[in-house]
């Protein structure tokens, strides 16, 4: 009867302090938790750890954690206007694999419930390798999102900052305002360079490689109203490649460049035309040429 008796004063004292005042757990008189409005407080003297002890077995004889089993869960549940809700937000601590004395992978899972709906659904990942996954349980980079197609609107990824709006998904890049790349820097910038083609508009012919060298031709002669090739050493150009030619200064008089051709590996034919009915004679001479493949 005394035990009762001590058990339900002590249940009225918790009770009745919970409610209106605070709770002081004292072993050496350094915490306190108190109840001030709607907000609990942990207050102490050193670091404050909420842990979850997970095991299998009994409590008395406790066996290793295994893959996938909680470690802790934190739950946010409300009233629907006629009962208390179940689980309406959580996030869970889970091991990532079976644990033993020298490896004890774990991950955390954050769930939300969808507004107009009562199905909470896991909506983010934190790995036990740090990869963070965004709607997908396996994040293979550190940051892996899976959403919905570009529609020009919403995609996977927006990104925004002042006036400007950026939306991406897995092949598609759009923008409300221009796109720049290296706007701020002065640095170089590849495309396909792992060998794919670059398009340009929708009915565009598909680009492989832009290259630009300047090469310099030894004097040459060409004959009265006749035409001659002079011959410039370019490396990765190709029969499909298309050549634009500038000469570094003015050509002699007479002469004009008919045109510009692959003419074998490694080589470009330049066409040179003598329009006057002397001989015209070409001084050494620099050409800019761009070849498109």
């Amino acid at each position: 009867m005394k035990t009762k008796v001590l058990f339900l004063s002590i249940f009225v004292f918790v009770h009745f302090f919970a409610l209106s005042q605070s709770i002081e757990l004292t072993p050496n008189n350094t915490i306190n938790m108190q109840n001030a409005g709607n907000n609990i407080y942990i207050q102490s003297n050193a670091v404050i750890e909420i842990v979850g002890l997970r095991h299998n077995g009994s409590f008395l004889s406790p066996t290793a954690t295994l893959l996938d089993n909680t470690l802790l869960r934190m739950e946010g549940a409300g009233n629907n206007g006629f009962a208390f809700t179940n689980a309406k937000a959580r996030i869970d601590f889970t091991a990532s694999e079976n644990w033993n004395s020298s490896s004890t992978g774990s991950q955390m899972r954050f769930w939300t419930n969808a507004n107009g709906t009562n199905a909470m659904l896991e909506r983010m990942i934190i790995s036990n390798n740090g990869n963070v996954g965004i709607n997908t349980s396996s994040p293979d980079s550190k940051l892996h999102l899976v959403g919905g197609e570009n529609n020009g609107t919403t995609a996977s990824l927006k990104i925004s900052s002042p006036g400007a709006n950026m939306i991406l998904d897995g092949n598609e890049i759009d923008s409300d305002v221009p796109i720049f790349i290296n706007y701020n820097s002065n640095k170089d910038v590849s495309l396909a360079k792992g060998g794919g083609l670059v398009f340009v508009g929708t009915f565009g012919t598909g680009i492989k490689s832009i290259i630009k060298e300047t090469v310099s031709i030894p004097t040459f002669t060409v004959s009265p109203n006749s035409c001659s090739a002079v011959y410039a050493d370019m490396n990765n150009i190709s029969p499909q490649s298309t050549f634009h030619i500038s000469p570094e200064g003015a050509l002699a008089n007479g002469l004009f460049i008919a045109y510009a051709r692959y003419s074998s590996t490694g080589e470009v034919g330049i066409r040179i035309c003598n329009v006057t009915s002397s001989s015209s004679v070409q001084p050494a001479i620099d050409f800019h040429i761009t070849a498109i493949k």
